[in-house]
Parts: structure tokens; C-alpha cells; sequence
């Protein structure tokens, strides 16, 4: 994958070495963000919904969510994360047999998680919540694999660049090249296509070389987690998660880097979970030396166990102080 010119690769390479927190907008301007440009039909369950609770038209309702300044952004957050909380999508248009604004449910779902992981670190949940709902950006543009660059190019233009590098990262658990800020063992990554390369080749894949060069945040890492729990239904385990694309993608366990990915994951969940104060007794895996039926297991367990935590952490302050497994 290509970014559109050499200006933005230069900028998304400084975008992600840079862990600070340079914006400072509220969740509902994030959301406005989000949902600007789309057309009414995206939008016409949220719009029938506040039309219902200030009284006015749905084309008027339509027009206050396309306003970035307005008396009515929390109301109209609010009225989104209850319709999608409740089953509903925030509109009815079909693409290709899908519901268009199925990814802003993703997106809000994928929010709230992430701002309830940064509770549990004690870090800025109004900005975890934003790195969340914007991680997707470039979905209003395309849904193919390209909307990673597409988002980051559209928020950079915009000046939220702290934000714009949840485009970039979110797919890729710690640049899913390689692990814990560094490269993978033999220098190795993986391409877009899932195909294994190693970094003395000559050409690099944009996306690749950037995220070679980058240096992942607490935040990067909790969207990574929330990006594999968070659907447009709901709030899942992150076994569950990959079963689900596991679906849509046919067999996942014979893909090159099916060990490197799980056994990377199962490390960030343990490792997360570390900073919250709980200790485990599941082992780190080894995606060279552990078989992949060793490292399913492993991951299995570390799923069970971090999504025990998520449901229960509210009910009980002092889990975190606990032994879990």
C-alpha cells in the first residue's frame, strides 16, 4: 500500500514516534468528526430520533448533525450510543449486502471500550474514547484495507494528528510487523497480504516501512486490545472477536503469520493486564519455538481470563489486587 505522496509518509512517521497528546476535543466534537459528510440515509435512525426528542423536522435533524458548532452535539452522541447500544444501527443505508453505518456501532462500541481500559491505567479517557471512535476514519471513504492510510491523510489534513495515528496502528498489535517496539525474530514482518518478507529486501511496502519506524503509546496498545474485542453488536471476548473474522476470512490457522499474530497478541493481553496489577499463570508464547495449538491454548486462556476482567473490574475495585487464574 501506497500513501498519496511522500509529504504524508514523512508525516506518518513522525506522527508515530510521537506520543503526545496534542489535541484537546471533546468526545461529541470527535463524533461530529466522524459523522460529517455522511449522507441522511447513514444517518436516518439517528436523525428520526432526535427529530422525536427536540421536535423539530428530520431534514432539520439531519442538518444540526452536519454542524460542528451547535447547542445539540452531547445530545446527539448520546442519542447515537443509545440507539447502537440497543441494537440499532444509526442508519439504513446497503452496501453490498452490509449496513453502511455499521462501522460508526464498531466505532462507538470500540470507544467505550477503550476509554473503560484507560480507567483501568488511570490515563485520558476523553482522549482514549476519541481514539477509538476515530480509528476507522477512513471507512467513510472505503471499506477496503487502504482505509488505514485513507483515515490517517484525512485527520493529518485536518491538524489531529495524535488522533490520526489510531488509523495507522489499530490493526497492527505493536506495528504487527514485529514485537514490543522492536522487529520480529530474523528481522522478519509481514506484508498486507500476509505474506512473510524480510527487512534486508529492497522494496517496502509503505505502510510497512512506516510502521518499522514507530513507537506505540499506552493508547496504541489499548486500541490494538479494543480494535479485537469491539463489533458493530457489541463488546466480546477476543477469542470470540477472531472466531467472528475467523468467518469472513475462511482458514485463518494457515495463514504465514498465524503463530506470529496470536502469539503477539496473547503477550500484549498478559502484558496489559500486568499494568493493571494482575498476575497470571499463563506463560508468554513463543511464536518460533511454541506450536500453534500451544499458542491457541495460551491464547485462550489469557482471553478468558482478560474478559473476566473487563466484565467484572466496575463490580470489584479490588479484582486488580487478585489472582485471576
Amino acid at each position: 500500500m501506497k500513501f498519496s505522496n511522500e509529504k504524508y509518509k514523512e508525516s506518518a512517521k513522525q506522527v508515530l514516534n510521537n506520543t503526545e497528546i496534542t489535541s484537546n476535543i471533546k468526545n461529541e466534537d470527535a463524533f461530529l468528526i466522524l459523522i460529517h459528510n455522511l449522507d441522511k440515509e447513514n444517518l436516518d435512525n439517528l436523525c428520526k430520533a432526535l427529530a422525536e426528542k427536540i421536535n423539530i423536522t428530520i431534514e432539520d435533524a439531519y442538518l444540526i448533525t452536519q454542524k460542528y458548532n451547535n447547542d445539540y452535539k452531547e445530545l446527539i452522541l448520546e442519542t447515537a450510543e443509545y440507539l447502537i447500544l440497543n441494537g440499532k444501527n444509526l442508519g439504513n443505508k446497503i452496501v453490498d449486502g452490509h449496513n453502511a453505518s455499521s462501522f460508526i456501532s464498531h466505532s462507538i462500541y470500540e470507544a467505550i471500550l477503550a476509554k473503560e481500559l484507560a480507567h483501568f491505567l488511570k490515563v485520558n479517557e476523553t482522549f482514549a474514547f476519541n481514539y477509538g471512535l476515530l480509528h476507522d476514519y477512513g471507512r467513510k471513504y472505503t471499506h477496503k484495507f487502504d482505509h488505514v492510510i485513507v483515515g490517517f491523510e484525512k485527520l493529518h489534513d485536518m491538524g489531529l494528528d495524535d488522533l490520526a495515528k489510531s488509523c495507522l496502528s489499530h490493526s497492527f498489535i505493536n506495528g504487527g510487523r514485529y514485537c514490543n517496539n522492536e522487529k520480529a525474530n530474523d528481522d522478519f514482518y509481514v506484508d498486507a497480504n500476509g505474506f512473510e518478507h524480510y527487512s534486508y529486501e529492497e522494496e517496502f511496502d509503505d505502510l510497512v516501512e512506516v510502521l518499522l519506524t514507530s513507537s506505540y503509546s499506552i493508547y496504541d496498545q489499548l486500541i490494538n486490545i479494543a480494535d479485537l474485542m469491539a463489533t458493530a453488536k457489541g463488546i466480546v471476548s477476543p477469542k470470540q472477536r477472531l472466531d467472528d473474522i475467523a468467518t469472513r476470512r475462511g482458514d485463518v490457522d494457515s495463514m504465514p503469520n498465524r503463530k506470529y499474530f496470536l502469539a503477539s497478541f496473547t503477550n500484549l493481553l498478559i502484558d496489559f493486564l500486568k499494568k493493571m496489577g494482575i498476575e497470571l499463570n499463563i506463560k508468554k508464547s513463543d511464536y518460533i519455538n511454541d506450536s500453534l495449538e500451544d499458542i491457541k491454548t495460551n491464547f485462550n486462556s489469557i482471553s478468558n481470563a482478560f474478559h473476566y476482567v473487563y466484565t467484572n473490574y466496575k463490580r470489584n475495585e479490588n479484582l486488580k489486587k487478585e489472582k485471576v487464574m
